[in-house]
């Protein structure tokens, strides 16, 4: 992680990408300096996207534009698999010039995208892999490009949809508590780890490697339970009602 007075840079793995903060004027190495550790952050990671929060931006000296350009980009094309720069920005968007100077070269190579927020460039992502897998037809799903989703405390999953179909790749931990019985049905794999269901008052447990067949319906509603020190990961495959 880079940090200074001027700008904040840091890699994000869930989303794969390199996010860079200005936080005030800068010019020369105070500029440059966040940029090249972004680049070398980029290297590191294969298609890893670059992310520039500019809500607190500023316009840029010429000659760092022109070092921008002459120097750090081409190294970025040739040393990288990058392919999306997002540009944070206001509503108002005060750099609004600044940006779009940029954006004409940058769009030559990249694809350019503007947002309001991180959230905006998850989506983004989300959307960009499931055009992808559609577009190129594919029968292989490469769930280390998914994004995790996050819903409650000790439960995070991966999902895949495909018409009336999805796979989903869920991480229980301590401390998920299931508030509602579930009534959906599934068919999943135990790849890591062991955990509890509750059918309804009646426990029954999984280890690594057991394969679990749960029909949909009231008779064989049921919950997790994950004991002190437990952690599982599931592969489910469900039918989409």
């Amino acid at each position: 992680m880079f940090q200074s007075e001027f700008c904040d840079v840091n890699y994000n793995e869930e989303l794969n990408i390199v996010f860079v903060k200005w936080k005030k004027f800068c010019s020369f190495n105070n500029y440059r300096n966040p940029l090249y550790y972004a680049l070398e952050v980029m290297k590191n990671h294969n298609n890893c996207h670059y992310v520039a929060d500019t809500r607190d931006g500023f316009e840029n000296e010429k000659a760092d534009t022109e070092w921008l350009f002459s120097e750090w980009l081409p190294k970025v094309t040739s040393l990288t698999t990058c392919k999306i720069v997002f540009f944070i920005i206001n509503e108002d968007n005060k750099l609004k010039k600044e940006l779009e100077g940029q954006s004409i070269e940058l769009k030559k190579i990249f694809e350019v995208i503007y947002c309001f927020g991180l959230n905006d460039v998850k989506e983004t992502l989300e959307k960009q892999y499931v055009n992808d897998y559609i577009g190129k037809k594919s029968y292989l799903v490469e769930f280390d490009k998914i994004l995790w989703n996050e819903p409650a405390k000790g439960v995070r999953s991966k999902v895949f949809i495909n018409e009336n179909q999805q796979i989903r790749i869920v991480e229980f931990s301590e401390g998920f508590i299931e508030q509602d019985w579930c009534r959906k049905g599934h068919i999943g794999y135990v790849l890591n780890g062991n955990f509890s269901n509750d059918y309804n008052g009646t426990l029954e447990k999984y280890k690594k490697g057991d394969v679990i067949c749960i029909p949909k319906g009231e008779n064989d509603k049921h919950k997790v339970i994950m004991g002190k020190g437990e952690k599982v990961t599931l592969l489910l495959f469900e039918i989409i009602e």
